[in-house]
Formats: C-alpha cells, structure tokens, sequence
C-alpha cells in the first residue's frame, strides 16, 4: 500500500472509519449489516434510504476491505491533493450512491433481489475521475498511460464478472458517476480559469 501523505486527509479519515466499522462489525456480529446493507426491499417497503449510504462502509471479510482499502490508499494518494479534499470526498461519496441506484435499478428490473455491501462502488468512482482526468491531460497523468488506464478498468470490470458475489451493477454505476461528476467539476474549473484570465487580461490593458 502507498504511504499517505500529510495532506491526504480524506483519504486517511475514509480509510480509517472504514476500518472502524468492519472491527465494530466483527465484534458486534451482523447487528450493523442487518441495519445498514442495501436492500432494496428494506429501502422501498420501510423507507430505510440511509441503507443507500450506509451500506458503502459495510465489508463482508478480511479481503473484501482489504481490497477496497488498498485502492482507496492508491487513488486517494493520487487524486485528493490534485482537485482538493471537498471535491474528492464528493466524487467518492456521490459514486458510491449512484452505484447503489444503478444497482437498485438494476434489482427492480430483474425481479431479483440481494443485499450487498462495500465501498467498491465510491472506489470505482474514484477511478472514473482518474480517466477523466487522464483524457484531459494529454492522455497521462504521473505515470499512468489511458492505454494502462484502460487495461486496468477493462481487467477490473472482467473480474468482477468471474464472483457470482461481486455487485457489478455498484461498480459500473460508481464508475460512470465518478467520471461524469469529475467532469462537471472539471468544467467549473476550466470556466472560472478563464474568467481569471480575462480579467487579468482586462486589467493588464488598462495598466499599460
């Protein structure tokens, strides 16, 4: 795992409630998973919507959050200090609840209903931002190509196909709600730049 950086402070607090609840939750039993998981029929039939936010800080084992933890690490250490702690807790927070919805979506389509849990959703939101920001950056960013960018979404995606446990529908709902939430703050950015620089521009022809 990646050292964290002095300044990555939702990175670290993420990683660290995270790692709270699963210890709480080992302690404890299944009293928070009974209460927290996303259940569509729980959501619908006894308006428990908290479940849709709830459910990201819930693992199911040792690997499950050691896996989650790992990338959250990688992609914090990369991103936070890069567009700010504000936008960075937002894209993984809003990934996370739109992976939930597509997921939900996806359960009332099919008739087929299961509780699920975990943080991959927000991750692969994370990841989502990352492209964007690859695409916009010349096709690089650091020392990550959108060719390895890529490969590394493709191979994570076909991964997940292979677990009959694994909620798909989270990770590619996180995914493109992270890029298309990166997007939007990206344009803000972009716009209020040039604004700056018009105005620069103004007072740089008045001076002279």
């Amino acid at each position: 795992m990646q050292q964290f950086k002095s300044k990555d402070y939702v990175t670290i607090l993420l990683v660290i409630t995270n790692i709270a609840v699963y210890i709480f939750c080992t302690i404890q039993g299944n009293v928070l998973y009974n209460m927290g998981s996303l259940s569509v029929v729980d959501i619908i039939d006894r308006r428990d919507y908290y479940r849709i936010l709830t459910s990201l800080f819930l693992h199911a084992n040792p690997q499950h959050i050691w896996g989650n933890m790992i990338f959250l690490a990688a992609l914090g250490d990369m991103l936070e200090r890069s567009i700010g702690h504000g936008r960075f807790f937002a894209i993984y927070m809003l990934a996370g609840i739109g992976g939930n919805l597509l997921s939900m979506g996806h359960e009332l389509a099919t008739g087929q209903f299961c509780s699920t849990i975990g943080a991959s959703g927000a991750v692969f939101g994370l990841i989502g931002a990352l492209l964007l920001l690859i695409c916009k950056n010349n096709g690089t960013y650091g020392q990550i190509s959108f060719r390895r960018m890529i490969f590394a979404i493709v191979y994570l995606f076909y991964s997940g196909t292979q677990s009959e446990t694994t909620n798909n529908m989270a990770h590619l709902g996180g995914f493109i709600t992270g890029f298309a939430v990166m997007a939007v703050f990206y344009c803000i950015t972009r716009r209020r730049y040039k604004r700056i620089r018009q105005l620069w521009e103004r007072c740089k022809g008045e001076t002279e």
